[in-house]
């Protein structure tokens, strides 16, 4: 059915519906002219006052069919504006334009319209749409922009050993290998930020005692910080606490690399505490600082704060984001606070006993 039926088949109703209510009110008032002209005919009034109330009649008559026709005009367009609207943008949607937004009928103001509401609904509808469009083709671009490097990297490596212009010693094979490594962890970190968004981050929950497994990671980290010129230091508090140990290995792995990558040297301050039914594991350096409203986003995949500084330190710029992706895993939180030396604060928390995701 077009949009022109529809519209015809609306006004067609209400006039049909119009006419039969005139037709009612007709009748009665055919009555009621009939007993009035019984009456005034035996009390002897001149002919002139029937005629006034033939022509009542018939005028109040046309002005109800104008009036009807008018209101049904109005409301059918009430009706069709919004629907075709939603129709033409619904068309344009399917064709790619997630850009596309319907619009109300001017004749409701009220926000409780029900012809507001579906345009609202599926405005939001589409709103929702192009911003899963845009993260696509954001997430499209990124993960190209990550691979590129490793990629042209071991392509140009091993172009150079096959033409002879490298050696073929131990440090090229050394180089090979670790730009190997900078793509699995690439492809691991969006495989759990990937399982996250869609709710499949699996969790092998177990009580283990959390200080114990931070340890053993930060003194297998300890030389690369030390080679960055960066002292770690530990204050853990030991107890039992339900996690997966495995993700939060992976987690603490990437909250020290991403210190490594970005802090001054100095001190880096690991810490495990237990507050209340919650556990905290907290990561921070000496500087440089991140802004307040950098801190807010640094969570998210792919965010940068300094371009310039990030494309000289490396990293996928996935790693904060497994971080906070495993923290809500564990029905907990990741937050990035200002530290009192003038530093930077990343901390996880969640329950003492957690509960795996269903």
């Amino acid at each position: 059915m077009t949009k022109a039926d529809l519209g015809r088949r609306i006004i067609l109703s209400m006039i049909v519906t119009v006419l039969f209510a005139i037709l009612v009110v007709t009748t009665v008032l055919y009555s009621h002219h009939y007993y009035l002209a019984q009456r005034l005919d035996a009390l002897g009034q001149p002919e002139w006052s029937l005629a006034v109330l033939h022509w009542s009649w018939l005028i109040a008559t046309v002005l109800a069919l104008a009036v009807a026709a008018v209101t049904a005009i109005r409301l059918a367009h009430h009706i069709l504006t919004p629907l075709n609207s939603v129709t033409d943008c619904m068309r344009r949607l399917s064709q790619g334009d997630s850009a596309a937004r319907a619009h109300k009928a001017g004749s409701c103001h009220s926000s409780h319209c029900n012809s507001h509401q579906l345009v609202d609904e599926f405005n939001a509808l589409a709103e929702r749409l192009q911003g899963r469009d845009e993260q696509r083709i954001f997430w499209n671009a990124a993960i190209a922009h990550e691979l590129r490097a490793p990629v042209t990297i071991l392509q140009a490596r091993l172009q150079g050993l096959a033409d002879g212009i490298f050696e073929s010693d131990k440090s090229q094979y050394v180089s090979l290998l670790a730009q190997t490594e900078n793509l699995s962890r690439l492809i691991d970190d969006l495989r759990v930020v990937a399982l996250a968004e869609c709710g499949h981050l699996a969790l092998h929950l177990r009580d283990i005692d959390l200080a114990s497994e931070v340890a053993s990671v930060v003194k297998l980290f300890r030389e690369i910080l030390r080679e960055a010129g960066q002292e770690p230091i530990m204050d853990l508090e030991p107890g039992i606490v339900s996690c997966d140990p495995i993700r939060i290995r992976q987690a603490l792995h990437a909250l020290l690399d991403n210190v490594r990558r970005h802090a001054v040297k100095g001190q880096v301050r690991i810490q495990v505490k237990v507050i209340g039914d919650r556990v905290y594991l907290r990561v921070e350096d000496d500087g440089p600082g991140i802004s307040h409203q950098s801190m807010s986003q640094v969570f998210k995949a792919f965010y940068c704060i300094d371009e310039a500084r990030s494309g000289l330190a490396g990293g996928s710029g996935l790693g904060l984001a497994v971080v906070a992706e495993i923290a809500r895993a564990h029905d907990g939180a990741a937050v990035c606070l200002p530290a009192p030396r003038g530093g930077t604060r990343f901390e996880m928390q969640w329950p003492v006993r957690s509960h795996a995701p269903s």
